[in-house]
């Protein structure tokens, strides 16, 4: 964990150019999405974050928060298969109420009913 924040810290630090963010199914947990939702916040030109089969599950999405919507350029985020219960799915709702960019969001293989996706609209 502790070297994926120093990868996020150096993502600060990288304030343009940067488009995509993917780290797919490298057992990032919770813990390291506060350090990432920081670096969010500092990139105007990412478009995109996958964060898909990670654990990061639903505090992982309140860590991200912030940073998500400081983020005013991030069109697409894929967080497929990061254990997400209808509570992460009513975080990410309250984080679409207040971000306009956001296009594409892939929560596909998570523990979302229907309770959840009623949250999202």
């Amino acid at each position: 964990s502790s070297g994926i924040n120093a990868e996020y810290g150096a993502l600060e630090e990288q304030h343009s150019g940067l488009q995509l963010i993917t780290v797919w199914s490298n057992q990032i947990t919770a813990n390291s999405m506060t350090a990432l939702g920081r670096a969010l916040a500092f990139h105007t030109t990412l478009e995109g974050v996958n964060l898909g089969s990670n654990p990061i599950g639903n505090k992982g999405v309140d860590c991200l928060k912030e940073g998500l919507l400081a983020s005013r350029s991030i069109a697409r985020l894929v967080m497929a298969s990061c254990n997400i219960t209808n509570e992460g799915a009513v975080g990410m709702a309250e984080i679409l109420g207040d971000h306009n960019t956001l296009i594409h969001l892939d929560l596909r293989d998570n523990n979302i009913t229907l309770a959840g996706v009623m949250a999202l609209k």
